[in-house]
């Protein structure tokens, strides 16, 4: 996941068993300083055209995935073993009030 920080992507590998929840590994992984800004940029007050949005949307996706190999790697855990992935997005603008 990301949020309205861009810091990064927190990525987790967990194990679900009924009522139980194993968290394998986490970690999370910086975004390079150009793509902070990029992201930080769209959450912005002014008009950005949405292939702009689109257009991160799908990079973001490559770096969400990227995420998820180096964590597999690094606690050596064979990729083909995750049955699921899931992502909530990239949050560009944070308005829980509701407010214009």
């Amino acid at each position: 996941m990301s949020g309205t920080s861009a810091d990064g992507v927190s990525a987790a590998i967990i194990d679900l068993h009924k009522k139980k929840v194993d968290i394998l590994a986490f970690d999370t992984y910086p975004y390079r300083p150009a793509l902070r800004k990029r992201i930080l940029e769209l959450g912005e007050q002014k008009p950005h055209p949405t292939a702009d949005i689109s257009n991160l949307n799908f990079l973001l996706g490559e770096v969400f995935a990227e995420a998820v190999v180096k964590l597999c790697k690094k606690s050596k855990i064979d990729l083909q073993t995750i049955d699921l992935i899931g992502s909530h997005g990239q949050t560009i603008y944070h308005n829980p009030k509701g407010n214009a």
